[in-house]
């Protein structure tokens, strides 16, 4: 099944079906510990070179006898020069509060996440007031759809976004979903949903309220004047014609914030140096997932259709890295 395509070895999908999805709290742990290590090392990969694993691996080895055999004092030593060295690594990363999400964050509050309303809300208020603070960019998520299409869309399961409650346009709709797919509305992923699917449902349970293609998404923005950073998070794409369009799309968004803003001092200013006009993040291993494991002939295939089109691929929160070389 489709939400099973994002850890791909037989393993993982073992782990996910049997140890994840277990009710002993024992297993979950097991299935969560193999799955995480699987993802590190899918992670570790996009470093590159062998050297650099190497030095990793070394690392990690050193860590772990001093844990075994040093003196208290000097493990204690060690752990803070680790967590000295993570918080610089984090200290020269942006801020994102602002337009993390698409400028809002869950499906409670005045607006909702990742929605055309609350991009067009936040880039109103900025045009009107001037520079927002922690606003570096404006985040939001993609995945591929079952047709094909790209949703702009966070979770993978659908019950956090879309309230049921009895005799709500929400809990009807489910039914009908869970009548055409044979999945249980809580198991439902964006992957089983066609994208007409998907925008069928209401989200927070707001009537009208639906989530957003990628292309109405960045028309919206587009509409709206945006003069600030596009990152684009890819969560999940599963077929090439989507991640043939998903390249498209964003590069011909990107070619016409050159042409709309590149006189426009203020924009200029305030433009992510990591990412342009509009850039992808991306997890490692979901990058992997989705466009082929380090130094592979798939991924030399879509990094090369990335630089081609000049769009740049970070990795979250390590924005320096680069997933395409």
């Amino acid at each position: 099944m489709a939400r099973f395509d994002l850890y791909r070895s037989p393993l993982i999908v073992a782990a996910y079906r049997h140890l994840l999805l277990s009710p002993r709290r024992v297993l979950r742990l097991l299935g969560l510990a193999i799955v995480s290590l699987s993802f590190i090392g899918r992670s570790a990969r996009q470093w590159g070179s062998t050297r650099q694993l190497l030095t990793l691996a070394a690392l990690l080895v050193a860590a772990c006898e001093a844990a075994l055999f040093t003196r208290p004092l000097l493990l204690l030593a060690a752990a803070v020069a680790a967590a000295a060295a993570l918080v610089l690594a984090v200290a020269v990363l942006p801020d994102d509060e602002t337009g993390h999400r698409g400028g809002a964050e869950g499906f409670y509050g005045e607006l909702c996440e990742n929605t055309v309303e609350a991009a067009a809300a936040l880039l109103q208020r900025e045009a009107a007031e001037g520079p927002l603070p922690h606003f570096p960019y404006l985040e939001f998520d993609v995945q591929e759809t079952a047709d094909g299409e790209l949703a702009v869309f966070h979770d993978s399961l659908l019950t956090r976004s879309f309230p049921t409650p009895r005799g709500s346009h929400n809990a009807a709709v489910a039914a009908q979903l869970e009548a055409a797919t044979g999945i249980p509305f809580r198991l439902l992923t964006v992957q089983d949903l066609t994208l007409a699917q998907l925008q069928s449902l209401q989200l927070g349970g707001r009537a009208g309220l639906k989530a957003p293609s990628l292309q109405q998404f960045l028309d919206a923005c587009e509409a709206a004047g945006a003069k600030r950073t596009l990152a684009i998070e890819v969560k999940q794409m599963l077929t090439d014609a989507a991640r043939r369009r998903f390249i498209d799309v964003v590069g011909a968004y990107r070619e016409r914030s050159a042409a709309r803003l590149g006189r426009d001092a203020s924009a200029l200013r305030h433009r992510c140096h990591w990412l342009g006009w509009a850039g992808v993040i991306s997890f490692p291993h979901l990058f992997a997932a989705s466009f082929g494991e380090y130094g592979s002939p798939e991924w030399h295939r879509w990094a090369v259709d990335f630089k081609a089109r000049g769009i740049p691929v970070r990795a979250c929160h390590c924005l320096w890295l680069s997933l395409i070389g």
